[in-house]
């Protein structure tokens, strides 16, 4: 491919479209993450709040609450890892809302599975804390 190809508006005019189409196909997979997100939220809920369990569904909810902790560690890991879009002013309101989603099924899993332990966990992490004043 020559010079005046690669500089010709048609070409130009490609790759910019189909940067237009990754984004919008970027926005589409985070909008069905969130409701995905939210539904899972609305699933646990229901079935941690069940009375006089079997040994055999509280093992299964015991790994559905490992499984809920590994699933809160990558929702993070993949919210930090396209803080770069966020911050270029990309898909700001899908990637908030995505936040918005995470937030909450962290709150429900610290509020449902620490209860009243939570206030000695935060008092903990604030004390532990180191702050750089450097």
């Amino acid at each position: 491919m020559s010079f005046e190809e690669k500089t010709s508006p048609l070409i130009k005019e490609k790759v910019i479209i189909v940067l237009l189409d990754t984004i919008n196909d970027f926005k589409k997979d985070i909008k069905e993450k969130t409701q995905i997100l939210y539904g899972i939220n609305e699933r646990i809920e229901k079935i941690t709040w069940f009375n006089d369990l079997d040994d055999e569904c509280l093992m299964l909810i015991n790994d559905l609450i490992s499984t809920a902790k590994d699933l809160r560690s990558t929702l993070i890991r993949q919210y930090v890892a396209i803080g770069f879009l966020r911050a270029k002013g990309l898909a700001k309101d899908e990637i908030k809302e995505f936040k918005n989603a995470i937030d909450e099924f962290c709150y429900k899993f610290n509020r449902r599975y620490y209860g009243k332990a939570l206030f000695n966990r935060l008092l903990v992490a604030s004390v532990s804390y180191k702050m750089n004043l450097g």
